[in-house]
C-alpha cells in the first residue's frame, strides 16, 4: 500500500496518515466515501423509460455539490475554468442544493444578499472568501436585467421546501463601490478605504432584511423600462445579444 497526499506540515501529514495506515482502515474509508457520494447522487429520485437518462441525471445531481467545493475548476470546458463563480451561478447552484440538502443552504442564502447594492443592482463576481464580492471581472462594472430574479426564485423555492419563512426577516449588509444608479453614475469620492459595505450618514454599516433586499432588487427593475414600457436589457453577454436578435 502506497500513500500519497498533500499537507501543510509534516505533523499534519503524519496525523492524516494515521487514518489510512492499515488496509482495514483504508477499505472502511473507501466504503464510507462511496456511500457518501452515492447518497448525494440519489438525493433526487428519478425513473424514466430511458436508463441512460436516469444515470445521467445522477451526475447532474452531483454537479452543484462539486461546484460548491471546487467552483468551476473541475469543468475546464465550461464557464471560466478557473474556479470562479458569477451571480447567476451562485443562485442557480443553490436552487439544486435546496432539493438535495436543504439543511445546508440557509447560511449561504443569507450571506449571498451581501452582494446587493442599494440601487437594486449587485456585484457580479463572488470572491475567494465567504461573504466576499467583487464588482465585476476585470474591474468593468456592468448590470444585467435578470439578476434580481434569481435571489427571489431561490428564496421562494427554499421557503416552499422548508417552511422557513423567518429567513425573510434575517438581515444583511449591502454592497458598496463607486457604481451608482445602475452604472449611469459614479461616486468619485468613494475609495477602497471606505470599504465594500454601505454605511449610513453616521458612518455605521447599514443592514436590511432579506425581504428588503428582494423588494429593492425587483421593484427597481420592474420600473426600469424604456420608452415602450419594456424592461431595459442593460448590459449583455453574447447570448443576451443573440436572444435580442
Amino acid at each position: 500500500m502506497i500513500g500519497i497526499g498533500i499537507a501543510a506540515s509534516k505533523d499534519e501529514a503524519l496525523k492524516m496518515f494515521q487514518r489510512y495506515r492499515s488496509m482495514e482502515q483504508l477499505q472502511k474509508t473507501w466504503k464510507d466515501n462511496q456511500d457518501f457520494w452515492s447518497a448525494k447522487a440519489q438525493a433526487i429520485a428519478l425513473k424514466t423509460a430511458d436508463k441512460s437518462f436516469d444515470a445521467w441525471m445522477h451526475w447532474v445531481t452531483l454537479q452543484p455539490v462539486l461546484r460548491r467545493i471546487f467552483g468551476c475548476s473541475f469543468l475546464p470546458d465550461h464557464d471560466y475554468g478557473k474556479g470562479g463563480k458569477g451571480w447567476r451561478d451562485l443562485w442557480q447552484d443553490l436552487l439544486s442544493l435546496i432539493l438535495i440538502e436543504p439543511e445546508s443552504v440557509r447560511e449561504s442564502l443569507i450571506n449571498n444578499f451581501a452582494g446587493v447594492r442599494i440601487d437594486g443592482s449587485n456585484a457580479t463576481i463572488i470572491g475567494a472568501k465567504f461573504g466576499e464580492f467583487v464588482a465585476d471581472r476585470n474591474a468593468i462594472t456592468r448590470v444585467w436585467m435578470d439578476h434580481g430574479a434569481w435571489p427571489l426564485m431561490t428564496i421562494l423555492l427554499y421557503v416552499n421546501q422548508t417552511g422557513d419563512y423567518k429567513i425573510l426577516l434575517e438581515d444583511n449588509t449591502y454592497f458598496r463601490d463607486s457604481q451608482l444608479s445602475r452604472t449611469f453614475k459614479k461616486d468619485k469620492e468613494w475609495s477602497p478605504k471606505y470599504g465594500h459595505q454601505l454605511k449610513d450618514v453616521n458612518g455605521n454599516v447599514y443592514r436590511g432584511t432579506l425581504l428588503e433586499h428582494l423588494l429593492l432588487q425587483n421593484l427597481v427593475q420592474f420600473f426600469n423600462v424604456g420608452e415602450h414600457n419594456i424592461t431595459r436589457l442593460e448590459s449583455a453577454d453574447w447570448n443576451d445579444g443573440l436572444e435580442m436578435a
